[in-house]
């Protein structure tokens, strides 16, 4: 097993309140003749209410789009925003190459 962190910035302070951002990556090895994972029915929940302008709702567009891409053909896909009222942005439908790019194109313009 594998463990990689990642901070968004190369120095943090010492003194003083400040947000700081820590990517975790874990990967487990493989075994001999490992089955495949069953496929996922996976929705995307997506909060773009006031207090996530800026860099937080970057980052939660980023990693919704890093994520549609780990995903794979057999598996389905939905994408849900809400604010101050729920949004069906996609749909649930099989995770094709097609779905994904509209998916990922979808989650761009929140």
């Amino acid at each position: 097993m594998s463990l990689t962190l990642t901070a968004d910035r190369r120095l943090i302070r010492d003194a003083g309140k400040s947000a700081r951002y820590l990517v975790a990556n874990i990967e487990a090895p493989l075994r001999n003749g490992e089955r495949r994972r069953l496929p996922l029915n996976f929705a995307l929940v997506i909060d773009r209410s006031g207090s996530m302008t800026g860099a937080k709702i970057l980052h939660a567009r980023d990693a919704a789009i890093y994520a549609l891409g780990q995903l794979q053909q057999r598996d389905r896909i939905a994408v849900v925003a809400y604010a101050d009222a729920v949004e069906v942005v996609m749909p649930s439908a099989p995770a094709t190459r097609a779905a994904v790019a509209d998916a990922s194109r979808r989650i761009g313009n929140l």
